[in-house]
């Protein structure tokens, strides 16, 4: 993980290895809107990452509330939704070429033009809720932690309702 305190981002980034075919995917997924801080943070909401000898509070996201820019270095990804997701904003990194196809013995790669993502980039969200790195709770931390900074930054679990 690699956060940016500045922007509210946190880049996640993950290896797949192929079992169809003996190959590495690096998948990355830029989230942004989230609060990056050195300041302690319930870890029921943020991640602690350790990075470049410091400690940073990351906030977890919300699958259905964050923005997520994605990219796989597979294929698939490339040829089908590459070129789509750069034109809806979605992709993480530079403009990809726009999939051309040089025969027609194969049918066209997704010819309704829709962004999407990989079996590389699902199994890499799953990995991320199997673990806790996501608030499944649709809630917002100071929310549920109204009093937080009163409390001297120590962490109170919330009565479960």
């Amino acid at each position: 993980m690699v956060p940016y305190v500045g922007t509210k981002m946190c880049l996640f980034q993950f290896e797949h290895y192929g079992i169809t075919q003996n190959a590495q995917h690096a998948i990355n997924l830029m989230f942004t809107g989230l609060e990056v801080t050195q300041e302690k943070r319930p870890t029921d909401f943020f991640l602690v990452v350790p990075f470049k000898g410091r400690e940073y509070y990351v906030e977890k996201p919300d699958l259905g509330l964050h923005p997520c820019m994605i990219r796989c270095s597979c294929a698939d990804f490339y040829f089908t939704f590459s070129y789509w997701n750069w034109k809806q904003g979605t992709a993480f990194g530079p403009k990809p070429r726009r999939y051309v196809r040089k025969t027609r013995t194969y049918p066209p790669r997704n010819p309704g033009h829709h962004p999407g993502f990989c079996k590389h980039v699902y199994n890499s969200l799953l990995l991320m809720q199997t673990m806790g790195w996501t608030n499944l709770k649709h809630k917002k931390w100071y929310d549920v932690y109204p009093h937080w900074d009163e409390n001297d930054t120590e962490v109170v679990e919330p009565d479960e309702q």
